[in-house]
């Protein structure tokens, strides 16, 4: 029963409460500096994000697929002087920005996004920019990481196989390169959708979807701010 109840409220979690989450978990990811804290942090983003129903198999495999990276960067923090402690830090940052990245990106959806970061940006018009255009070069910046990924994953299930080493590195670069221009390329049309639906004009937009607080919605909210001022 109560197993039960939770999923329900899992399901009608406030995409409000869910970004704040979100948002409070990466800014304790900045104030990390030791193994027990990051253990910590990592069991607890592990158990925010099977809340939001995403699989954990999922995300580490893609860490996994990215193995290659994580060992040029732990390479790349020794050659510059930090000591093995720090460099195992920094690799476990960059995993856990990008678990939580991924879950932002799939599950709070486009619409809902735009709608809270309109609402938030709505002091910008002060400066005299539209909350609207500042959204989508936002969420452009959010969402070009995980879009990335998806290129990158999509392309290398259509690789070559070969023997050489130095081929397979040039042909690594060459599937980079052309990940990041689709991508870019993605960004583009989105951006030419949008102008389309006259997203980008000061008209008000009617939102439908009617977002309520709960006691979960309240209780994630706190559970994230005690995670950062105990990190901190």
């Amino acid at each position: 029963m109560f197993l039960e109840k939770l999923k329900i409220k899992i399901e009608q979690w406030n995409p409000y409460s869910k970004l704040f989450t979100y948002f409070f978990l990466l800014l304790s990811l900045l104030f990390i500096h030791n193994y027990f804290k990051m253990i910590l942090y990592f069991f607890i983003l592990i158990s925010i994000v099977s809340l939001s129903n995403r699989s954990i198999e999922s995300y580490l495999t893609r860490i996994w697929s990215q193995k290659w990276f994580y060992i040029a960067l732990t390479i790349i923090c020794l050659i510059s002087g930090l000591n093995v402690l720090n460099s195992v830090i920094i690799v476990l940052r960059v995993m856990c920005f990008e678990i939580i990245i991924l879950t932002i990106y799939e599950s709070i959806s486009f619409h809902d996004l735009c709608h809270i970061l309109e609402s938030l940006l709505e002091p910008v018009r002060k400066l005299y920019l539209h909350p609207r255009t500042v959204t989508f070069y936002f969420i452009s910046v959010l969402y070009f990481f995980p879009i990335l990924i998806e290129e990158l994953e999509q392309i290398n299930k259509q690789k070559r196989k070969t023997k050489s080493f130095y081929f397979r590195f040039y042909l690594r670069c060459n599937l980079f390169l052309m990940a990041f221009q689709n991508t870019i390329k993605r960004l583009r049309t989105w951006k030419q959708t949008l102008e389309k639906q006259s997203y980008f004009l000061y008209n008000k937009r009617t939102f439908y979807k009617k977002m309520e607080f709960h006691i979960f919605d309240i209780g994630m909210l706190i559970f994230s701010i005690l995670t950062f001022i105990f990190i901190v």
